[in-house]
């Protein structure tokens, strides 16, 4: 079987395909009173793949109060198509740059570029009593609902923020 000349750099131009959706692996989220914001709001902030759909302030009793204006906005982060490696190119007189006849003769291998897909969401909780908050912080959680169900739904409970001066 007889190969083309042309094989390796079609073998290379694959290799530099369109961008194909990557799960995200570096979600975060945090709850936090906004400096110089309003005192008795505790804001949430989450870097997902799936939207925040709800968050809720468990008080020590079992109470809950809901979140109020989640704005959710898709963001992506477009990696670049490169070539891992040592630059074998140099350019030549009168601006003639050599190419490698091989993918081996590249020094690395390439990469194709990739988008990752995340949401970020925000929402923000109104105490229903800021003294007792204040008081029993420490026995308070925010629990959130990443996702909309049937399809994929993510649960998550984290700790409430220390009140400001507290």
């Amino acid at each position: 079987m007889r190969v083309s000349p042309l094989f390796p750099i079609l073998l290379l131009l694959a290799g530099c395909s369109s961008a194909a959706p990557m799960a995200s692996s570096g979600a975060s989220t945090e709850a936090l009173f906004v400096k110089h914001g309003v005192a008795d709001r505790i804001e949430i902030r989450a870097l997902n793949r799936l939207p925040l759909r709800a968050a809720a302030l468990i008080a020590p009793s079992g109470a809950q109060t809901g979140a109020e204006d989640i704005i959710v906005s898709p963001t992506t982060s477009l990696g670049e198509g490169k070539i891992l490696g040592s630059a074998p190119f140099s350019g030549g007189s009168f601006g003639v740059t050599a190419i490698p006849a091989s993918p081996a003769a590249l020094g690395g291998a390439p990469q194709g570029s990739g988008e990752l897909l995340l949401m970020q969401s925000t929402g923000s909780i109104t105490l229903p009593d800021p003294i007792a908050y204040r008081r029993d912080w420490r026995g308070y959680r925010i629990r959130l609902r990443f996702g909309n169900p049937p399809g994929a739904v993510e649960r998550r409970v984290i700790a409430a923020p220390r009140p400001p001066g507290g």
